[in-house]
């Protein structure tokens, strides 16, 4: 054992592990008890996120892939260079049988499970009704937590989770309707809220939103982006993960122009909040400026469009064709790059412009 003096102080021994990976500071927990406690300890924890979250932006690449393998046990990851060349970097075996993904975010996946046998029962009895248990998984340290629902006679309509910066905490947000004797209430929609640091739920009501478009959402500067409806309007529903308020953003007047649009969806492209809309043989892009201008660009987008997942830092979009297959499309040189992907996926599970691995879970 080395002399007191040789010791290196506990603060540079921190130091030096916040900079580290996930894998190895797993690995390190074995080297002694102090460090086990260290590594595990929420202050260690939220300081290893921070480090992460503020190095996070130090790529050169078009970001990262992650999709279950062809047999689907499989979650792979793989990054993107500028040549459409894909290099796998991790592949870790998925513990359970998930029935809808929700979201990914900070290193944390968000799912809802296959309900159980009563969960099926009470949904027989109660046809409006998606009873659930939702799965937060951190594949990076193979941990997972399993969070019941509070309201079971709730018909839902949407999803989102978010990452909340300012206490580097987690948020699911769960939209929908109480049920009363089988019916949804004709009420305005319900939200509950479930905050991951304190494990609890709390409930938000939207008076004036009557319907939230789901799978696609965005989370994007500590909000979460929906498009949703309000009588007979159309709009963008924003949720601010920090304070729990709503608010809305009207969508551009010349929104279709009388095209016939065939999708769309939010995104942001180069560091804007951004609106997507592809149709036969044209993709309108609508820019939010910050004193709440739309800038609108249309560009001649590839004639497969079947789906798209979002853009790189750089502006290209990330779209798959009728086969399957995953292109990142220029729209400023219209340059494709086919990162042939079709033999591996039906679909990339999430694109990610940066990959954050966290901690978070270490302890459930």
């Amino acid at each position: 054992m080395a002399p007191e003096t040789e010791r290196i102080p506990d603060d540079v021994v921190e130091e030096i592990l916040v900079r580290l990976p996930v894998k190895p500071l797993i690995r390190f927990r074995c080297v002694s008890r102090s460090w086990s406690s260290k590594i595990a300890n929420p202050l260690f924890i939220t300081k290893h996120l921070n480090h992460n979250n503020n190095n996070n932006n130090n790529n050169n690449n078009n970001g990262f892939l992650l999709f279950k393998s062809p047999g689907g046990r499989e979650l792979c990851t793989v990054v993107c260079n500028s040549y459409g060349f894909l290099t796998e970097i991790s592949r870790f075996g998925i513990p359970f049988d998930f029935e809808y993904f929700i979201g990914f975010c900070h290193g944390i996946f968000c799912y809802t499970l296959f309900p159980t046998s009563s969960e099926k029962k009470h949904r027989r009895n109660n046809h409006s009704v998606r009873d659930f248990r939702i799965c937060l998984w951190n594949p990076s340290i193979r941990k997972f937590k399993i969070i019941e629902p509070e309201d079971k006679g709730f018909d839902d309509v949407a999803y989102g989770f978010a990452f909340h910066s300012q206490n580097n905490d987690f948020k699911f947000l769960r939209f929908g309707r109480s049920i009363k004797d089988g019916e949804p209430s004709s009420k305005g929609l319900l939200v509950h809220v479930y905050t991951l640091s304190i494990d609890s739920w709390s409930c938000l009501e939207l008076q004036y939103i009557t319907l939230v478009e789901t799978p696609h959402y965005l989370f994007f500067n500590g909000a979460l982006y929906y498009m949703a409806y309000s009588q007979n309007s159309k709009l963008i529903l924003c949720f601010d993960v920090h304070d729990h308020n709503f608010w809305k953003i009207m969508l551009p007047q010349d929104y279709s122009n009388g095209l016939s649009l065939e999708f769309e969806r939010l995104a942001v492209f180069k560091g804007s909040l951004a609106l997507i809309a592809f149709g036969h043989r044209v993709c309108c892009i609508w820019e939010y400026g910050p004193v709440g201008s739309w800038t609108r660009t249309d560009i001649v987008p590839p004639p497969y469009v079947e789906n798209f997942f979002g853009c790189t830092g750089s502006g290209q979009l990330v779209i798959t064709n009728s086969i399957n297959q995953l292109f990142l499309f220029d729209p400023d040189s219209h340059n494709e790059i086919n990162l042939g992907l079709e033999d591996l996926a039906p679909d990339p599970l999430v694109y990610t412009p940066n990959l954050i691995e966290s901690l978070v879970l270490l302890n459930e």
